[in-house]
């Protein structure tokens, strides 16, 4: 069976409201942009794109590098499309082909220019 959806109407409100969202109740994340990390060091673009499109269209795609780690930012040309590369990712069992460690594929920060929690 498929799990229950479930509102969103009102619990995810806030000033972005003035927005007209085209794609409706959209619980979880509001944009495509994926990070993937653990990548190994000589890892190229076209490595993470021929992977990451089997499970949409990708519309960009960037890798660099940040603190000796090699990570890349991909724009999916969706949500849903987004979402099923990090569920596959996430799943133990397609950890192991990608060769050296796991792939770690998770949305990215939607603004990453602006952190909006502070600490003092």
């Amino acid at each position: 069976g498929g799990g229950g959806g479930g509102g969103c109407k009102g619990q995810w409100s806030t000033a972005a409201d003035t927005e007209d969202n085209t794609a409706g109740c959209n619980v979880g994340q509001p944009h495509s942009n994926l990070f993937v990390g653990n990548l190994p060091q000589e890892t190229q673009q076209q490595t993470v794109t021929n992977m990451i499109s089997n499970f949409g269209q990708i519309t960009s795609c960037r890798i660099f590098t940040r603190n000796q780690r090699t990570c890349a930012l991909v724009k999916m040309a969706s949500v849903q499309e987004a979402e099923r590369a990090v569920r596959h990712f996430s799943r133990p069992e397609s950890q192991h082909q990608y060769g050296g460690a796991p792939w770690l594929v998770k949305f990215a920060d939607s603004d990453m220019g602006q952190k909006t929690n502070q600490q003092a």
